[in-house]
């Protein structure tokens, strides 16, 4: 971290650093000095590319001058990269990427795992998860590490988990037996429509081949289906309209596979059965 940041220190006040680096959430000055931002900066990765080059990735996520986390819920911490080579016994510093990419919420950043695409090449994995009124969910983002960049290897993220258990009455829909149809009568309101729903989705590369491996995404859980058998509109306007509809859970368990293609993973086979997929 040194050869980067001088002054930097794993805690306390010289973790936070000053940067020159633009943000979304601080209109820009025309004096650099002014663009200055201050962010508490965390190595996540060090990677040892080949015997001469070496990556880190740290994590920035902005605060106020008083050294607590800026963000609110919607605002993401950055990652970032930092190049290394090997002079005789000595590392020295190349490059950097500020900004890989921005994930996380309420200003800090997710967390990075390296893994491998094949027996020569690395990348970092970011799963970002976030619950808003009760829906929760899991996105997986990839990017391949180079020699003096990182590339994201996905055009959108995959949708990994899902759920929306904790946003209406589930608990009755999610015991029911899978297969069983079951009628209910509803009163119409903005939950009445809304399909119950709790996915979960590991993934992996198979990395062992001269080229980059499929990422395998298998998911399991359970979904709800439901079809409207009548509707009933209330004698006045304080009357509530009754929905009589016919109520299915399913086990949900399917594969999505993705192959490398031009410097990207891309969909060739299966589906993943989040919702909006």
């Amino acid at each position: 971290m040194k050869l980067v940041f001088p002054t930097w220190e794993p805690k306390g006040k010289n973790q936070i650093q000053d940067i020159n680096q633009p943000s979304d959430q601080v209109q820009t000055s025309s004096t650099p000095a002014e663009n200055e931002l201050r962010y508490r900066i965390t190595p996540q990765q060090v990677v040892q590319l080949d015997a001469d080059h070496a990556v880190m990735i740290t994590g920035s996520a902005l605060v106020d001058q008083t050294g607590e986390i800026a963000g609110g819920h919607a605002s993401p911490g950055i990652i970032s990269a930092f190049w290394f080579k090997k002079d005789k016994d000595l590392w020295t510093f190349v490059s950097q990427q500020d900004e890989v990419a921005t994930a996380g919420k309420y200003g800090e950043p997710d967390e990075t795992k390296v893994i491998r695409l094949d027996q020569t090449r690395f990348a970092i994995s970011i799963e970002s998860s976030d619950c808003f009124q009760g829906e929760c969910f899991t996105n997986l983002n990839l990017f391949e590490i180079g020699q003096s960049e990182i590339k994201p290897l996905l055009n959108t993220a995959i949708s990994l988990s899902s759920s929306n258990v904790e946003s209406r009455d589930c608990e009755a829909t999610m015991s029911q037996a899978v297969g069983k149809a079951i009628e209910r009568q509803l009163e119409e309101d903005h939950f009445s429509a809304h399909e119950c729903y709790d996915i979960t989705g590991k993934w992996h590369i198979d990395a062992k081949g001269h080229q980059p491996g499929d990422v395998i995404v298998e998911f399991n859980g359970k979904q709800e289906h439901q079809i409207e058998l009548s509707r009933e509109v209330g004698a006045t306007e304080n009357d509530p309209t009754l929905i009589k509809i016919q109520s299915t859970l399913n086990e949900i368990k399917q594969k999505q596979v993705f192959r490398y293609k031009n410097g990207q993973y891309q969909p060739v086979g299966g589906k993943n059965p989040n919702p909006e997929q």
